[in-house]
């Protein structure tokens, strides 16, 4: 009876325990959700403002694709292999698809994955992008969702501080000049890109259909 006695006692204690700790790692992960989400509420927009803008900007990207569409003279080396032989000389719905793959792929690699901020000064905005690229590589792999809620909460954390950091610099009378600058060279900058494989002269819709952009 001693013996059994102590088994049971040993098993309450070991699921006792065992509840604790559970209840330690839920606390755990309630934690890191709220503070993820407290991240989130102060440094992203919501999901309809995010749609609103990405639509604008897709509307503005085939916009500007079409205008465009007939003033091709060769097409970029890394989409060639995927686009027919005759796209260029035919000028239809292909190189609409075409403009569409290549102003998309400039904005995300001179835009997106550049820039930190178009309020902020440009080489400080280019620096900063860097750091977030840069601890975004460190993190690794997420081999499960909590690894990948941690890896989100840490950049989020990371992203909030900087921001309430830079406050007056983003609300400051510079910050619309540093926008305008930024657009302007970014205008000129992409106009560039496009040209080099659009025929001269190139299409007056390509100025103001970048700007759009």
């Amino acid at each position: 009876m001693l013996a059994n006695g102590f088994s049971a006692e040993a098993k309450y204690t070991k699921v006792k325990r065992y509840y604790f700790e559970k209840e330690a790692q839920v606390q755990q992960l309630q934690n890191t959700v709220a503070h993820q989400r407290l991240a989130v509420s102060r440094t992203v927009l919501d999901d309809n403002e995010y749609t609103q803008r990405f639509n604008r900007l897709d509307g503005a990207i085939n916009n500007l694709a079409f205008s465009i569409r007939k003033d091709w003279k060769s097409i970029p080396q890394w989409l060639a292999p995927y686009i027919n032989e005759d796209a260029v000389s035919v000028g239809t719905k292909e190189m609409t698809s075409v403009g569409r793959a290549v102003i998309s792929r400039w904005v995300v690699e001179e835009i997106f994955e550049r820039y930190f901020h178009p309020a902020l000064e440009a080489m400080l905005s280019v620096r900063l992008k860097e750091i977030e690229t840069n601890l975004r590589r460190q993190q690794g792999p997420a081999f499960t969702e909590e690894d990948k809620e941690n890896q989100i909460a840490r950049i989020s954390a990371w992203r909030r501080t900087t921001l309430d950091g830079l406050t007056d610099a983003l609300q400051g009378s510079g910050a619309q000049a540093n926008i305008t600058s930024l657009t302007d060279h970014l205008v000129e900058k992409m106009c560039a890109a496009l040209e080099i494989d659009l025929k001269s002269p190139p299409p007056p819709e390509l100025v103001p259909g970048a700007r759009m952009v």
